[in-house]
């Protein structure tokens, strides 16, 4: 589904607005913007540092960093579209268990576009001061251990680079959960559940998964920063934030959905334990040779099946892929900091 189908209504926040105008996959407009950004920090240090991607006080020659910091500001936004773009798509796969048509459709598209800009707004600024905080006064940051003085052009640099980063990331966060929360929203509109049949139901886990794969693509890019041991210890922090956002993440869009699915399958257990207890007491009652003896055993054997039946609308494949996906941004983590290690002791 084209970005221009999705009719973005005005309160989508503006990166969103911005990859649905540049008419292009996301990837390219994310891979565009960080380009921009990496051609504005040549002028920069070539303005104000030792030369084009250079600055003595960050240890000399940072440009093969900056590309990297520079896909880090590029990414966040795209990872956003394109869980919108696939949510859409799933919302289109839900309409028959939501007995909804094109028009309402329509609506629902809108509406779990719109996002309350307080929220996003709010974990922006949150992210800004936590970064200002960590970079501006850190003198493990710098290689001689000691912060230069306000206005130098290389911590102006780092402290803004990273100020844009931190907010970016903070805000993509932000907006996965709530486009999370908008389809648990969606679960309890559900009007057509077949407790023996997930299939119609089967959006809900794809929804979770996609977010969790683009989200773990996106923490392995962090890896290279072990690998160099680049890392700070606030990474650490960061990783295991991501492995509770990966759950969130997963979690929070199929929840609506197990709520009806829950109070479906208690309505027919409900219904069907009645049924049961009447026909017991009939079959009891009669002869020996009375076939209401097997409609007892069908009770009960139809009982069993919604008994065992799942409260969740995906199967153990989707819980499989939900490790298989966690396992590629904790695993580029893990697999940096192994070589991290090695590289220290063979040169040791």
């Amino acid at each position: 589904m084209s970005a221009a189908s999705l009719a973005l209504p005005p309160s989508t926040p503006w990166s969103l607005r911005l990859i649905e105008r540049a008419r292009l996959a996301p990837i390219w407009t994310g891979l565009l913007v960080s380009a921009a950004w990496f051609g504005l920090y040549l002028v920069y240090s070539a303005l104000f540092g030792a030369g084009p991607g250079r600055f003595d006080q960050l240890g000399g020659a940072t440009w093969q960093w900056e590309i990297f910091w520079s896909l880090l500001i590029g990414m966040p936004p795209v990872v956003t579209a394109y869980t919108l773009r696939g949510g859409a798509r799933d919302l289109e796969d839900l309409a028959p268990a939501l007995g909804a048509g094109p028009a309402e459709i329509a609506q629902l598209r809108r509406e779990i576009a719109t996002v309350p800009r307080a929220w996003v707004t709010g974990v922006g600024v949150g992210a800004l001061c936590f970064s200002f905080v960590a970079n501006a006064f850190n003198p493990s940051l710098w290689p001689d251990g000691r912060i230069p003085e306000p206005g130098d052009p290389a911590l102006t640099w780092l402290v803004a680079r990273n100020l844009l980063n931190a907010w970016l990331i903070a805000r993509a966060v932000m907006l996965e959960l709530l486009l999370a929360r908008a389809f648990s929203r969606l679960g309890d509109r559900l009007v057509e559940i077949d407790l023996l049949d997930r299939a119609p139901l089967a959006p809900f886990g794809r929804r979770g998964l996609r977010s969790v794969l683009l989200s773990m693509l996106l923490l392995s890019l962090f890896a290279p920063l072990w690998a160099t041991g680049a890392a700070e210890p606030v990474l650490l922090v960061a990783l295991l934030g991501a492995v509770g956002f990966a759950l969130a993440a997963f979690l929070l869009p199929v929840w609506g959905a197990h709520r009806r699915i829950r109070a479906a399958k208690e309505a027919e257990l409900a219904r069907v334990r009645g049924v049961l207890g009447g026909a017991r007491e009939r079959a009891l009652a009669a002869p020996g040779d009375d076939p209401r003896g097997g409609r007892v055993a069908d009770l009960v054997a139809w009982e069993g099946r919604v008994a065992a039946a799942s409260e969740w609308p995906f199967g153990a494949t989707t819980v499989a892929r939900f490790g298989l996906y966690l396992a590629i941004g904790l695993g580029s983590w893990i697999g940096a900091a192994l070589v991290e290690r090695a590289l220290e002791t063979a040169f040791r």
